[in-house]
């Protein structure tokens, strides 16, 4: 009879958990896989819809798509006389708005118009991207795009996640576990036995397991009280004086991978800019002064555009396609400028 039971009761659990899944997957669609050298990467050949809201509740469709590279694009690249190479993070190859409504989209359609050339965009990374994962990246396409121009877009919280021993003392385990950093100028991963689960075939392709994680994160973060602190979930010094240590460390490795970014496209215009809210905390703020000495061309006009509630999507942090539409605009005045 309790064999019957157990029986029951784990078809049962089996069943929902199942359910669970297909409307997880249904709500979120898996958009990126495992990478052996990047941790993760998105998926090729992507042609998906996601049902999203912005920041005011109302709701859009966004239509997300990738190419056999695993890279989001706009345009014929075939045919191009202008190619550009967009290197970011969560606000280039996240799912906040359809590829053709991304900022690099707004970008190519607007120089198209004023320099009546075809151009093409092909845009690489994925959500939670450092700028080593886009360095590594960019060395596989970059003979086989050949771009004439390249535009990274930053993050502040790229000092964070270029520096292991920074993150790592955090808990966005999902990210420090698998991501590739520059230590010591060579390749380095965690070695902790975290690095068996976050890299398994399981935590890649289950999203129950995954948004799990991401609860238990979250929890974690609420009972700490620290994922929101001084410097916003990046503050897990043990004290100020180790804080500091982690900053200075990743001021000086962002620098070494600016200047590997740079020197592999040493003869083209590479320009910068940097996507997210201004945070005038060292070191958040030496982004233009590391971009300037690795002769890359800093854009700071983020913080000009009126942005309104309007703009985002619903984690008020993301742009939504209102939001990429007037970066895409200001991009596209700056550069016409460069390129005429």
């Amino acid at each position: 009879m309790k064999i019957k039971f157990f029986l029951i009761l784990g078809i049962l659990f089996f069943i929902v958990f199942i359910v669970i899944e297909i409307i997880i997957r249904n709500v979120t669609p898996i958009i990126n896989k495992g990478d052996d050298l990047l941790g993760w990467k998105l998926l090729p050949n992507l042609d998906l819809e996601f049902n999203q809201k912005t920041l005011s509740k109302k709701k859009y469709t966004v239509k997300f798509l990738t190419n056999a590279r695993g890279s989001r694009y706009y345009g014929n690249e075939h045919d191009a006389e202008i190619k550009i190479l967009v290197m970011g993070d969560s606000g280039t190859g996240g799912p906040y708005a359809s590829n053709d409504l991304m900022w690099f989209s707004i970008l190519a359609k607007d120089l198209q118009a004023k320099l009546n050339k075809k151009i093409y965009v092909e845009a690489i990374g994925s959500g939670g991207y450092g700028n080593f994962q886009q360095y590594l990246l960019s060395k596989e396409i970059k003979d086989i795009l050949n771009p004439d121009l390249i535009i990274l877009q930053l993050c502040s919280n790229d000092f964070y996640n270029n520096s292991y021993e920074w993150e790592s003392s955090g808990i966005t385990r999902n990210q420090y576990v698998r991501r590739p950093y520059l230590v010591n100028n060579k390749i380095y991963y965690h070695q902790g036995f975290l690095k068996y689960i976050y890299n398994s075939f399981l935590f890649e392709n289950i999203r129950l397991i995954n948004r799990a994680d991401l609860l238990v994160t979250l929890l974690q973060a609420l009972i700490t009280n620290n994922f929101f602190g001084r410097i916003p979930g990046m503050n897990y010094a043990k004290n100020d004086a180790t804080l500091l240590e982690f900053q200075k460390n990743s001021v000086v490795i962002t620098d070494i991978i600016l200047s590997k970014i740079k020197k592999q496209f040493s003869n083209k215009d590479l320009f910068v800019f940097n996507a997210c809210k201004a945070r005038v905390q060292y070191p958040f703020n030496t982004w233009i002064s590391i971009s300037t000495k690795n002769e890359l061309i800093p854009l700071d006009f983020y913080e000009d555009i009126k942005f309104t509630e309007e703009s985002y999507y619903k984690d008020g942090g993301h742009l939504n396609e209102q939001g990429n539409f007037y970066v895409g605009k200001e991009l596209s005045n700056i550069l016409f400028h460069y390129l005429k």
